[in-house]
């Protein structure tokens, strides 16, 4: 586990560095030092000591799944999402996402499926348990169809 602690270069300005001190939990020393730039962004070279958290979520750079949601295109959507949950099966945008772009195909039942994934990891997640209470007839629905049209075809 990385422990990350800021602390203000002695009286300089805001736009100047800040320093950032990044030391491992289980022991006192002091790993590496980073620096700021003016923009107020990390800089930090290769081989620096510095670890990512393992529990960080994988970011959708900037939010592909996103914008092609929007846009109308579900079934990248759910193709990005989908990668992005291999990565952190717990990541709930991207289950938000692609439950919201299952919903727009039509694919009810696996809408059901990501918002079911939602409540049990946020139960206080009351858009996902008003999702599953207007989807689940939806889908029950569908398998009707699907149904009546198998045995209308024997």
């Amino acid at each position: 586990m990385v422990i990350i602690e800021s602390a203000p270069n002695g009286g300089e300005d805001e736009d100047t560095s800040t320093q950032i001190n990044v030391v491992e939990s289980n022991s006192s020393s002091i790993k590496s030092t980073e620096e700021t730039n003016n923009d107020g962004f990390e800089t930090a070279s290769e081989g620096d000591g510095a670890r990512e958290e393992e529990e960080e979520e994988p970011v959708l750079a900037p939010s592909p799944s996103n914008e092609e949601l929007q846009q109308g295109r579900y079934e990248e959507t759910i193709k990005e999402c989908n990668k992005a949950l291999e990565l952190n099966p717990a990541y709930m945008k991207a289950l938000i996402r692609r439950g919201e772009a299952h919903e727009k195909l039509e694919h009810f039942e696996e809408a059901v499926i990501d918002m079911k994934k939602i409540v049990e990891l946020d139960p206080s997640n009351n858009q996902a348990r008003r999702s599953i209470v207007r989807l689940e007839p939806l889908a029950a629905e569908k398998r009707e169809k699907m149904k009546e049209e198998m045995i209308g075809k024997s």
